[in-house]
């Protein structure tokens, strides 16, 4: 399969470089000069997200949330948004406690353990529910000798999520 897509990493200090700091404004803008450019229809219809549409914390339910400076509205405008000009939108994670920038991880346990699990659970249902196509993760925050049990567990969640919230299954990669 050949990826198509834009990608924005992360710019930390907004204030200093709103024009390619991620958010809301960026995506939508990128988004709409790929699809009066021409890219869409060549086949460039993906635009993803590397950091920095995380918030620095979980909410006080322990779940993911958008950083609300970046994203006021939320990540799900943006995904409706990239939806309507025939473009997806691939999103960020890491499969250990915190992103490469310290922002909160999906933390998937290596061994069955109730609580993680559930919040995984959630955490990739939240993910999906916000229009997320596909997930890129990597393992900043992680053990690589689990590995080998932390990513076959997470594509079993982005599956089970996906059969819950009737959508695709993202296509992820590490």
């Amino acid at each position: 399969m050949l990826f198509r897509s834009c990608r924005f990493t992360y710019e930390k200090d907004c204030k200093r470089f709103p024009e390619r700091c991620i958010s809301e404004r960026l995506l939508m803008t990128m988004a709409d000069a790929m699809k009066a450019e021409g890219f869409v229809e060549a086949g460039y219809d993906f635009v993803e997200v590397d950091e920095g549409f995380i918030a620095s914390t979980r909410d006080a339910n322990g779940d993911l949330q958008p950083d609300p400076e970046r994203f006021p509205r939320g990540v799900k405008v943006v995904a409706d948004y990239l939806h309507t000009l025939g473009m997806k939108l691939g999103l960020y994670q890491d499969v250990g406690s915190a992103t490469c920038v310290g922002d909160p991880g999906l933390d998937i346990s290596a061994v069955p353990d109730a609580k993680r699990d559930a919040q995984l659970q959630r955490d990739v249902e939240m993910l999906m529910s916000w229009g997320m196509d596909s997930l890129f993760v990597d393992g900043c925050n992680a053990d690589p000798k689990t590995m080998n049990v932390t990513y076959p567990k997470l594509g079993a969640a982005l599956r089970s999520a996906a059969a819950k919230l009737g959508r695709p299954t993202p296509w992820y990669s590490k």
